[in-house]
Protein backbone atom coordinates (compact mmCIF):
# COMPACT_ATOMS: atom_id res chain seq x y z
CA UNK A 1 0.00 0.00 0.00
CA UNK A 2 3.00 2.46 -0.80
CA UNK A 3 1.47 5.56 -1.67
CA UNK A 4 3.02 7.58 -4.70
CA UNK A 5 5.45 10.54 -4.19
CA UNK A 6 4.59 12.90 -6.69
CA UNK A 7 0.94 13.99 -7.66
CA UNK A 8 -0.03 15.68 -10.89
CA UNK A 9 -0.65 19.18 -10.32
CA UNK A 10 -4.83 19.56 -9.97
CA UNK A 11 -5.32 16.46 -8.61
CA UNK A 12 -6.37 16.05 -5.48
CA UNK A 13 -5.35 12.72 -3.73
CA UNK A 14 -8.45 10.70 -2.31
CA UNK A 15 -8.67 10.64 1.83
CA UNK A 16 -10.39 8.55 4.11
CA UNK A 17 -11.86 9.08 7.72
CA UNK A 18 -13.14 6.42 9.32
CA UNK A 19 -16.71 6.71 10.98
CA UNK A 20 -18.91 3.81 12.76
CA UNK A 21 -19.78 1.01 10.67
CA UNK A 22 -17.54 1.13 9.40
CA UNK A 23 -18.06 4.12 7.21
CA UNK A 24 -15.28 5.29 4.89
CA UNK A 25 -16.30 9.28 4.28
CA UNK A 26 -13.99 10.07 1.15
CA UNK A 27 -12.78 13.74 -0.30
CA UNK A 28 -10.63 14.69 -3.82
CA UNK A 29 -11.15 14.77 -6.92
CA UNK A 30 -10.82 11.58 -8.26
CA UNK A 31 -13.58 8.88 -8.95
CA UNK A 32 -14.07 5.51 -7.26
CA UNK A 33 -13.56 3.07 -9.67
CA UNK A 34 -13.42 0.15 -7.17
CA UNK A 35 -13.67 -0.60 -3.07
CA UNK A 36 -11.88 -3.22 -1.46
CA UNK A 37 -12.25 -4.22 2.38
CA UNK A 38 -9.82 -6.97 3.13
CA UNK A 39 -9.83 -9.32 6.39
CA UNK A 40 -6.82 -11.59 8.17
CA UNK A 41 -5.74 -14.65 7.07
CA UNK A 42 -6.72 -17.73 9.48
CA UNK A 43 -3.71 -17.53 11.71
CA UNK A 44 -2.69 -13.47 11.34
CA UNK A 45 -4.34 -10.70 12.86
CA UNK A 46 -3.49 -7.93 10.51
CA UNK A 47 -4.60 -7.90 6.89
CA UNK A 48 -2.84 -6.21 3.68
CA UNK A 49 -4.60 -5.02 1.09
CA UNK A 50 -3.36 -7.61 -1.18
CA UNK A 51 -5.17 -10.74 -2.28
CA UNK A 52 -1.88 -12.67 -1.60
CA UNK A 53 -1.70 -12.16 1.75
CA UNK A 54 -5.24 -11.42 3.17
CA UNK A 55 -8.67 -12.16 1.96
CA UNK A 56 -11.03 -9.89 0.28
CA UNK A 57 -14.54 -9.68 1.99
CA UNK A 58 -16.20 -7.15 0.35
CA UNK A 59 -15.97 -5.55 -2.97
CA UNK A 60 -17.61 -3.04 -5.19
CA UNK A 61 -17.01 -1.80 -8.36
CA UNK A 62 -18.73 0.89 -10.90
CA UNK A 63 -21.77 -0.30 -12.74
CA UNK A 64 -20.56 1.79 -15.54
CA UNK A 65 -17.20 1.12 -15.53
CA UNK A 66 -14.14 1.49 -13.83
CA UNK A 67 -13.54 4.73 -15.27
CA UNK A 68 -16.95 6.17 -14.90
CA UNK A 69 -17.15 6.13 -11.34
CA UNK A 70 -18.84 8.91 -9.00
CA UNK A 71 -16.37 11.46 -7.78
CA UNK A 72 -14.93 10.69 -4.51
CA UNK A 73 -15.64 14.26 -2.84
CA UNK A 74 -18.20 13.61 -0.04
CA UNK A 75 -18.77 10.03 -0.67
CA UNK A 76 -19.19 8.01 1.85
CA UNK A 77 -19.20 4.15 1.56
CA UNK A 78 -21.05 2.00 4.42
CA UNK A 79 -19.17 -1.34 4.57
CA UNK A 80 -21.65 -4.05 3.53
CA UNK A 81 -24.52 -1.27 1.82
CA UNK A 82 -23.76 -1.11 -2.22
CA UNK A 83 -23.93 2.69 -3.03
CA UNK A 84 -25.90 4.13 -6.01
CA UNK A 85 -24.12 3.30 -9.47
CA UNK A 86 -22.03 0.41 -7.52
CA UNK A 87 -21.98 -3.77 -8.20
CA UNK A 88 -20.66 -5.96 -5.96
CA UNK A 89 -18.59 -8.26 -6.96
CA UNK A 90 -17.64 -10.00 -3.25
CA UNK A 91 -19.41 -11.79 -1.82
CA UNK A 92 -21.80 -12.06 -4.55
CA UNK A 93 -24.43 -9.79 -4.90
CA UNK A 94 -26.85 -11.93 -3.61
CA UNK A 95 -25.21 -12.34 -0.37
CA UNK A 96 -24.43 -10.01 2.95
CA UNK A 97 -20.90 -8.88 3.32
CA UNK A 98 -19.68 -10.70 6.61
CA UNK A 99 -19.72 -9.34 10.25
CA UNK A 100 -15.40 -7.85 10.76
CA UNK A 101 -15.18 -9.46 14.37
CA UNK A 102 -13.33 -7.28 16.60
CA UNK A 103 -9.99 -8.15 17.87
CA UNK A 104 -8.44 -7.74 14.30
CA UNK A 105 -7.07 -5.25 11.57
CA UNK A 106 -8.40 -4.98 8.03
CA UNK A 107 -7.49 -3.20 5.47
CA UNK A 108 -9.11 -0.94 2.49
CA UNK A 109 -8.48 0.11 -0.81
CA UNK A 110 -10.13 3.13 -2.64
CA UNK A 111 -8.81 2.30 -6.49
CA UNK A 112 -9.68 5.60 -8.14
CA UNK A 113 -9.09 7.18 -11.70
CA UNK A 114 -7.77 10.50 -12.00
CA UNK A 115 -6.40 10.87 -8.85
CA UNK A 116 -4.04 8.82 -6.40
CA UNK A 117 -6.53 6.18 -4.58
CA UNK A 118 -6.15 5.57 -0.64
CA UNK A 119 -6.10 2.93 1.34
CA UNK A 120 -5.02 1.80 5.05
CA UNK A 121 -5.77 -0.52 7.85
CA UNK A 122 -8.39 -0.03 10.73
CA UNK A 123 -8.99 -2.14 13.95
CA UNK A 124 -12.02 -3.37 14.66
CA UNK A 125 -12.58 -2.34 18.20
CA UNK A 126 -15.90 -2.95 20.31
CA UNK A 127 -16.85 0.19 20.33
CA UNK A 128 -16.00 0.86 16.69
CA UNK A 129 -13.11 1.00 13.90
CA UNK A 130 -9.98 2.89 14.48
CA UNK A 131 -7.97 3.72 11.82
CA UNK A 132 -4.19 2.84 12.48
CA UNK A 133 -0.97 2.89 10.90
CA UNK A 134 0.82 -0.50 10.97
CA UNK A 135 4.54 0.52 10.73
CA UNK A 136 7.37 -2.05 9.65
CA UNK A 137 4.91 -4.64 7.08
CA UNK A 138 5.65 -4.67 3.64
CA UNK A 139 5.47 -7.35 1.12
CA UNK A 140 7.79 -8.70 -1.63
CA UNK A 141 7.56 -11.19 -4.63
CA UNK A 142 8.58 -14.48 -3.59
CA UNK A 143 8.00 -17.37 -5.74
CA UNK A 144 5.06 -15.47 -7.55
CA UNK A 145 3.56 -14.45 -4.86
CA UNK A 146 3.94 -11.74 -2.53
CA UNK A 147 4.82 -12.79 1.39
CA UNK A 148 5.24 -10.53 4.48
CA UNK A 149 8.40 -9.47 5.64
CA UNK A 150 9.72 -6.10 7.84
CA UNK A 151 10.90 -3.04 6.13
CA UNK A 152 13.76 -2.23 5.74
CA UNK A 153 17.27 -3.11 4.63
CA UNK A 154 19.39 -4.50 7.61
CA UNK A 155 19.00 -7.46 9.98
CA UNK A 156 16.35 -9.84 9.97
CA UNK A 157 13.74 -9.15 7.59
CA UNK A 158 10.83 -11.93 9.06
CA UNK A 159 7.87 -9.70 10.03
CA UNK A 160 6.02 -10.74 13.32
CA UNK A 161 2.63 -9.43 14.33
CA UNK A 162 2.95 -7.53 17.60
CA UNK A 163 2.12 -9.22 20.69
CA UNK A 164 0.18 -6.35 22.27
CA UNK A 165 -1.54 -5.27 18.66
CA UNK A 166 -3.70 -2.97 20.56
CA UNK A 167 -1.33 -0.97 22.07
CA UNK A 168 -0.09 -0.97 18.55
CA UNK A 169 -2.86 0.78 17.20
CA UNK A 170 -3.49 3.09 19.73
CA UNK A 171 0.06 4.65 19.49
CA UNK A 172 -0.43 5.02 15.38
CA UNK A 173 -3.85 6.11 16.03
CA UNK A 174 -4.55 8.61 12.91
CA UNK A 175 -7.71 10.95 11.74
CA UNK A 176 -7.48 10.40 7.84
CA UNK A 177 -4.78 8.89 5.42
CA UNK A 178 -3.08 11.63 4.70
CA UNK A 179 -1.37 10.88 7.85
CA UNK A 180 -0.68 7.67 7.11
CA UNK A 181 1.14 8.92 3.68
CA UNK A 182 2.98 11.48 5.38
CA UNK A 183 4.77 8.24 7.57
CA UNK A 184 4.96 6.28 4.04
CA UNK A 185 6.62 8.95 2.38
CA UNK A 186 9.24 9.72 4.86
CA UNK A 187 10.43 6.02 4.86
CA UNK A 188 10.32 5.89 1.19
CA UNK A 189 10.44 8.88 -0.82
CA UNK A 190 12.62 11.45 1.16
CA UNK A 191 16.48 11.51 0.30
CA UNK A 192 18.45 8.93 2.13
CA UNK A 193 20.85 10.72 4.63
CA UNK A 194 24.96 10.79 4.20
CA UNK A 195 25.72 9.13 7.86
CA UNK A 196 28.95 7.88 6.30
CA UNK A 197 30.11 11.43 7.90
Amino acid sequence: MMGTCLYVIGEHPTVVRLTAGPSFIMTGNGQLGSFTVYAPRPGNRIALAHEDDSTVVWKIVATNGYFKGTTVGGLVIQYGRVPAGYLQLVPNESQVAPALPSGAVYSFFAETTNAPGAGGYFYMDEKGPILTFIPGLCLTLKGGHEVRLKCGFVGDRTYREPTNLVEVVRKHQLRDTTEAEKLIEAEFCEPTKDTSK
